[in-house]
């Protein structure tokens, strides 16, 4: 049987056999699972996420050749095995850090940052801002 559809995206024409249509229960049975991921990452992410307001300690903290007495927020840690079994499920990426490369990245954004300003506030050759 020769019968002619179009396609629903393209318009193109071609014959039924070769057409191809929606498995709906396989993609809502992908669209749960999939949730369910995001879900399991949302946690990971509450968990980690915040950063945790640490204390004072009594007298002066010193911090960047400052001296200090106000409570700074500190990072939630893992350890490797922890981060290991957390990350597990998401292969594609890599959730987890070394804490030495994050500071990195986050000192290279800085500078980059402050470069970005910099020019921004520089005046331009004719003297306006």
């Amino acid at each position: 049987m020769n019968v002619m559809v179009r396609c629903f995206l393209t318009g193109v024409q071609l014959q039924i056999d070769q057409a191809l249509v929606l498995d709906r229960r396989a993609a809502s049975d992908l669209l749960q699972a999939l949730q369910a991921r995001a879900g399991a990452l949302q946690r990971i992410i509450d968990q980690f996420g915040p950063l945790d307001e640490v204390p004072a300690r009594q007298g002066p903290v010193w911090r960047n050749n400052k001296a200090t007495a106000r409570p700074y927020r500190q990072h939630r840690l893992a350890c490797p095995v922890a981060a290991d079994a957390l990350a597990a499920a998401y292969p594609e990426t890599q959730l987890f850090i070394k804490w030495t490369d994050y500071r990195a990245r986050v000192r290279q954004a800085t500078q980059q940052r402050q470069i970005a300003d910099a020019d921004a506030e520089a005046p331009t050759p004719d003297g306006r801002p």
